[in-house]
Formats: C-alpha cells, sequence, structure tokens
C-alpha cells in the first residue's frame, strides 16, 4: 500500500500526477525490493530460466559429478535448488544440499552432509560408530540402507578449499573416495571450484 497525499483543492496534470506517483513510491518502497530476479537470494521457480541445457545435462548423467564456478550473484545457488526440485522425477537418488560457508572443520563437513542424508547415519557417526574411517563408512551404511545413491551439491564450495587448513585436502580426498565407490555425486558451486 502506498500512501499519496494531494491536496483536494490542487489540479494536477497527467504528468504531474505520474511523478507525484513515482516520487512517492522511491520515498516508501526500497528499489531492490522491486526486483524481480532477488539478487540477495535463490531465485523462485518462476523466475529460473535459460539453463535448461546444463540442468538437463547433470540429470542425465547420474554417473558424473559437475561444477558450476562463475562470479558470485549469476545463479548457481539457484541452479542447486532448481535441481533439487526436477530430481524428484528421477527415482533413485536422494539430493543434499550443502551451505559450505558454515564449514569450519572436517567434522562440520561430515555432520552437515549426514545430517542432510540421514539422521541416524548422523547420530551414528557422532558417536564414534564408524571409527578412523568416520564419513566415508556413514555413507555406506546410510547408502546401503537406504538403497539410493545420494547427489550432494556443495554450495560455495570455495569456504571449504580454504588456504588456512588442510581440511580442502582431506575433503578433496573423502569427495574422491564417494564418487569412486558409486554412492554419491556431486554437483560444486563457487567462485573458484
Amino acid at each position: 500500500t502506498f500512501v499519496i497525499h494531494v491536496h483536494p483543492n490542487s489540479w494536477q496534470s497527467g504528468a504531474d500526477m505520474a511523478k507525484l506517483i513515482q516520487s512517492a513510491i522511491v520515498a516508501q518502497v526500497p528499489l531492490g525490493s522491486l526486483d524481480p530476479y532477488g539478487w540477495t537470494h535463490a531465485c523462485r521457480d518462476n523466475m529460473f530460466f535459460g539453463r535448461s541445457w546444463e540442468l538437463r545435462k547433470v540429470l542425465e548423467s547420474p554417473r558424473l559429478s559437475f561444477a558450476a564456478v562463475g562470479p558470485r550473484k549469476i545463479g548457481k545457488t539457484s541452479f542447486l535448488f532448481q535441481l533439487r526440485k526436477s530430481l524428484a522425477q528421477y527415482p533413485g537418488q536422494t539430493y543434499v544440499y550443502v551451505d559450505c560457508t558454515r564449514i569450519r572443520s572436517l567434522d562440520d563437513f561430515a555432520d552437515v552432509v549426514l545430517s542432510g542424508i540421514s539422521p541416524k547415519g548422523c547420530y551414528e557417526f557422532r558417536s564414534g560408530r564408524f571409527g578412523s574411517r568416520g564419513l566415508d563408512e556413514a555413507l555406506l551404511s546410510v547408502a546401503s540402507r537406504q538403497r539410493t545413491r545420494f547427489v550432494i551439491a556443495l554450495d560455495e564450495f570455495d569456504a571449504v578449499l580454504s588456504p588456512e587448513g588442510e581440511m580442502g585436502v582431506e575433503v578433496q580426498g573423502i569427495l574422491r573416495s564417494e564418487k569412486l565407490h558409486g554412492r554419491c555425486r556431486f554437483v560444486l558451486a563457487g567462485h573458484s571450484a
């Protein structure tokens, strides 16, 4: 709702009225909220378009992993969310979205991935049931129980590859192991993944 004050005794021409309405809207509504593409968040389903070829390639290649690399705010997260919606048509694949900006350690990584896959698997991992092989064994256990392959979308993957520690090397080893064992495939998104 917009509030526009016009003095009852003043007569406004069409052009003057249009300027009055425009200035009232600009004064009351942040311009960013009028943008239909939503630069501050992933776009809604009805606003996602233009990447059907890439989406189809990911959907129709169940044994391949992919990376979406590019500058910020070009639609990588929106692509991952659209992938989740589209995978519903492909049985035997379970989608897990991971926001890597929350990950600070290898245990965080395992915890976030497993909690997205299976609360029971996450509990088993936290309790130390899988010993030194940890995440690898937990994923094997959950995948065999659920009889599915996991599509794990790692958004803002650059956060995991930070040069401050060895976590990136360990995570890459886990990804490689899971991919080779056929339990998971990955869709990475980042600006330098």
